[in-house]
């Protein structure tokens, strides 16, 4: 095989190999899935905290939306991330953990009312313990 040849073999096997991994799921090892939980459960807490604050009367409307949107956005780039992934096992557990916080979030940057913030909280709050304590994770 001349060298003009060998190059070309070369370059469609880049080719075939580059679209071959880009166009199956993507894999994340136990670290990254460690990874994931701990930010899911820092984003839940700081979502429960915001509905709690807000329930009590301590935030300001722009800020309760813009935050509240902001998280909801972080939730929205983390539930994208593992869709790529599946929905079996951990990476499943990840997403239905987001399906819950992500509507509580929704309704507070839409300007939810006291016993909506009241009821968000409460479910956030539940959903860090439920997350925490996901053992699957550790």
């Amino acid at each position: 095989m001349g060298h003009h040849a060998c190059v070309r073999s070369w370059r469609v096997l880049l080719v075939v190999l580059g679209v071959v991994g880009c166009s199956g799921q993507q894999h994340l090892d136990a670290d990254d899935l460690a990874s994931e939980h701990k930010a899911l459960i820092a984003l839940t807490a700081e979502s429960a905290l915001l509905a709690h604050y807000a329930a009590e009367g301590r935030a300001t409307s722009a800020y309760l939306h813009g935050h509240a949107d902001y998280l909801r956005r972080e939730f929205e780039e983390r539930e994208e991330k593992l869709s790529k992934l599946g929905s079996a096992g951990k990476v499943g557990a990840l997403r239905d953990d987001i399906a819950i916080a992500g509507p509580n979030l929704g309704r507070m940057s839409k300007g939810a009312s006291l016993a909506e913030l009241t009821m968000s909280a409460e479910r956030l709050d539940h959903l860090v313990i439920e997350i925490r304590s996901e053992r699957e994770f550790r």
